[in-house]
C-alpha cells in the first residue's frame, strides 16, 4: 500500500534513490505517496497495472520510466542509479498482477539483485 511504500522510502532519507513502484491497486489514494516519492527519488520505474495512475499522481515532478516486468524495472533502475544511488523496491501496490503474493515479489526482486551483482 502507499503508506508502507512511504515508510520504505523514508528509511533511505538523504540517499540518492531510484524506486521501482507499481502492481495492482486497491482503490488507493496515491497523492501522499507521490508527494514523498517525488521529493525523495531521482527516478521512479513504474511497472504493472497501476503504472498509469502512479504516473498521473507523480504529475511530472520526477523522471519516470515504464517497464513490463520486475526484471526490466530493475535493469532500468540500476542504469538510472549509475553506481551512486540506491535502488529500492517500494511498490505502493499489491503484487497480484504478476506475483502470487508480496513475498513472491520480494523473493523475485532479491534473486534478480543477486544475479545482477554476480554479473557486475
Amino acid at each position: 500500500n502507499p503508506h508502507a511504500a512511504m515508510a520504505g522510502l523514508g528509511a533511505f532519507s538523504g540517499k540518492r534513490l531510484v524506486a521501482s513502484a507499481g502492481g495492482r491497486e486497491k482503490n488507493a489514494d496515491f497523492s501522499e505517496w507521490a508527494d514523498l516519492a517525488s521529493a525523495e527519488c531521482d527516478h521512479i520505474v513504474l511497472c504493472g497495472a497501476t503504472a498509469p495512475r502512479l504516473s498521473n499522481a507523480l504529475d511530472g515532478r520526477v523522471s519516470i520510466s515504464n517497464a513490463n516486468s520486475l526484471s526490466e524495472a530493475l535493469d532500468i533502475a540500476r542504469d538510472a542509479a549509475q553506481k551512486r544511488g540506491v535502488v529500492v523496491l517500494s511498490p505502493a501496490c499489491a503484487s497480484f498482477d504478476q506475483f502470487d503474493n508480496f513475498e513472491h515479489r520480494g523473493d523475485v526482486f532479491r534473486d534478480l539483485v543477486v544475479a545482477a551483482s554476480r554479473r557486475a
